[in-house]
């Protein structure tokens, strides 16, 4: 919704999804199962963000030799688990490209998740940071979710 305000177009400044994610510090919910659910959802998202704007960074540091390794590993990984060259072949061109980008993204995550193994406890604490408000007393928050950015 940002990206097609006229702020965004007039300052040319655009948020990724994976950004915006990755910047969630907590949710304000109902206090009931399943928002207690969400929030844990929504924690996992941010955490999974982090990870991949970390593996982003590591994209540009690292030789080139060691990458094209490592995508060569995961594109492969990918081909045996739709049942080979020829599945993969077989599959659409939509199907292809969202499982292309899945890999990508999951070898990212990978990358990062190195990374953030490398990271002082501070660091990893103010990645990790999440809170979850849960309202016990205030019915009417059954239908209203909020959520806190930084």
């Amino acid at each position: 919704m940002y990206n097609k305000s006229p702020l965004a177009k007039r300052s040319k400044h655009y948020m990724r999804l994976v950004k915006t994610l990755s910047m969630l510090r907590g949710v304000n919910t109902d206090h009931c199962t399943k928002e207690k659910k969400f929030a844990g959802i929504m924690k996992n998202k941010m955490i999974d963000a982090n990870c991949e704007l970390l593996g982003e960074e590591e994209v540009l540091l690292r030789p080139w030799d060691e990458l094209e390794a490592l995508f060569d590993e995961a594109w492969n990984a990918m081909i045996a688990e739709v049942g080979g060259q020829d599945v993969w072949d077989a599959l659409s061109k939509s199907d292809q490209t969202l499982r292309h980008a899945s890999m990508t993204k999951r070898t990212l995550i990978s990358l990062g998740d190195d990374k953030y193994a490398e990271l002082s406890d501070k660091e990893k604490h103010d990645l990790d940071f999440f809170v979850w408000v849960g309202c016990g007393c205030h019915k009417c928050t059954n239908s209203v979710s909020g959520a806190i950015w930084l």
